[in-house]
């Protein structure tokens, strides 16, 4: 039975949110957008970026981010999509908005889009880097939604271009996870912590798979580690709520859950997760609450029926 596990999303534009060069007037007002966006100060950030946009409207990138400042002050989904569609139209020979835009609608779960945008971006993408960027996000997508053998397709062609991509590992192994190829997954996982021991994905979900296989002892000493190098990450949270409630340690369960959904309360694994520890203490009515909440935030759309099948034993008289 899945539960969280952590996927890794190769961000090429937007996110990493370049520097341009400092002698053009409009890359210094953009910096300065940034540096006011990131300390919270999202008016004056919007009056930067709309200085820079007058002076220099052909930078796609001016319009994604002008699209996620307006977004952190009005709420607007509607008016940040516009913006991203902007910066395609700005710039329709570039793979980089694309790959943006895609990104945004993953978050909202509008997946198809988000894979035609990914197919667009892979059309106009020229460098070996934003190649294996798209395979490893759109494979990633794909696993997500369990598409896994088109996943599968994806993230082997990426592997054969950088086989020491820790993002492409990552995902790989969650892919290889998914078609029953076990130790495939392990041996894959384990390498990346041979590349780079600090990296806590690695960690979380060689915790998920051992998990997966029942290995709970494992999967709790996998988990205490992703946490010992990183606390308070709610994906670590939530599946070691998981793996403790699995050993029976409920109250434990109940403590990493409830702190996981503290930090992402749209979590809808986390309140299944909530669920099942309430089942297991036969308190019905806060089980229920936690499933409908979990059907509330888009269970259903990744993970199958099994919210609707609980929701149907335990709530439905």
């Amino acid at each position: 039975m899945k539960y969280i596990f952590v996927l890794i999303t190769i961000t090429t534009s937007l996110f990493v949110r370049s520097t341009y060069a400092q002698s053009d007037n409009d890359s210094i007002l953009y910096t300065k957008s940034v540096k006011s966006y990131d300390e919270k100060k999202f008016k004056k950030a919007l009056t930067y970026i709309n200085q820079a946009i007058d002076k220099n409207g052909s930078k796609s990138t001016y319009y994604s981010f002008k699209g996620e400042i307006l977004y952190a002050i009005n709420h607007d989904i509607d008016e940040l999509f516009s913006y991203l569609t902007k910066s395609v139209e700005v710039e329709p020979s570039s793979p980089y908005p694309l790959i943006n835009r895609a990104y945004f609608y993953e978050q909202i779960t509008e997946i198809q889009n988000a894979i035609l945008d990914y197919n667009d971006a892979l059309k106009l993408a020229k460098e070996d880097s934003t190649i294996v960027s798209i395979y490893i996000n759109r494979g990633g997508l794909l696993n997500k939604i369990q598409k896994n053998e088109l996943a599968y397709e994806d993230l082997s062609k990426a592997y054969q271009m950088d086989s020491n991509n820790i993002g492409l590992l990552n995902n790989y192994a969650l892919c290889l996870e998914d078609l029953g190829k076990k130790q495939e997954a392990k041996k894959t996982l384990l390498r990346m912590i041979e590349i780079d021991s600090l990296f806590v994905p690695a960690w979380m979900n060689l915790g998920f798979q051992a998990s997966l296989r029942s290995e709970f002892d494992d999967a709790l000493k996998y988990l205490n580690k992703a946490d010992e190098l990183e606390p308070n990450q709610p994906y670590t949270l939530n599946n070691r709520g998981y793996v403790k409630m699995k050993l029976n340690d409920l109250n434990g369960a109940l403590e990493d859950i409830n702190r996981s959904i503290e930090i992402d309360s749209q979590n809808s694994y986390a309140y299944r997760n909530k669920a099942l520890v309430y089942i297991e203490k036969e308190d019905l009515d806060l089980a229920c609450e936690n499933l409908y909440l979990s059907k509330k935030y888009g269970f259903s759309i990744y993970y199958g029926n099994e919210i609707e099948e609980l929701i149907k034993k335990h709530c439905i008289k």
